[in-house]
């Protein structure tokens, strides 16, 4: 399948599409991801397009740092935030983006290798322990009895963010969350509902 998408991305995308998602096939909607670990990933996807004009199988780590620092522009999208330095993470737009994309690319999701899903390699007892803690909330309790005006702080306890946690931590708290339940049929409507509030500017 990746040998595939690389097929695909080699032709049309622009750099600043391949570069973003590279990062999501990373896990950069859970994770923060290294510059270079992102280069390496946009170069085997899309071989040729950051190389060397005389070296053409080196990857040119500048210039795919051009482009993550170009997916962070609200011009381009506002896919990416972060740094050379930090790394970079998806912005709730990028992971929206990057997983519609993936669709049109494959005729489906992109698959990643996703250690934080309940199937597979996942640790069980893990996924479970999360849910029962999650259901255990005060919000639950509120949202299974019928309330949808949740406040705001016993949102943020769902994921687990606290008064300290800047935006970026959020996004990324909210998107592993998400990422671990998004085929619960009973706890996916719920994490979704909650991170529409948590992202709500406060007043």
């Amino acid at each position: 399948m990746k040998k595939d998408l690389a097929n695909n991305l080699t032709k049309s995308p622009p750099q600043v599409e391949i570069v973003t998602l590279a990062v999501f096939l990373l896990g950069g909607d859970q994770k923060v991801i290294d510059t270079e670990d992102a280069a390496i990933e946009a170069h085997r996807l899309a071989p040729g397009r950051f190389s060397w004009r005389k070296h053409r199988d080196q990857v040119n780590l500048e210039l795919v740092r051009v482009y993550l620092s170009d997916a962070k522009k609200p011009l381009k999208g506002g896919w990416l935030e972060g740094s050379g330095k930090d790394g970079w993470s998806l912005t709730p737009a990028g992971v929206k983006w990057a997983k519609q994309a993936s669709r049109q690319l494959m005729g489906r999701e992109l698959g990643r290798e996703r250690q934080n899903s309940k199937s597979g390699s996942i640790d069980e007892r893990r996924w479970r322990r999360e849910r029962v803690r999650i259901q255990s909330t005060s919000a639950w309790d509120r949202w299974t009895h019928g309330e949808r005006e949740i406040p705001r702080r016993d949102a943020a306890e769902v994921f687990r963010i606290d008064s300290y946690a800047d935006q970026r931590l959020r996004n990324l708290k909210v998107a592993r969350s998400r990422a671990l339940f998004d085929e619960d049929p009973e706890v996916g409507p719920f994490l979704l509902h909650m991170a529409e509030i948590v992202g709500r500017e406060e007043h």
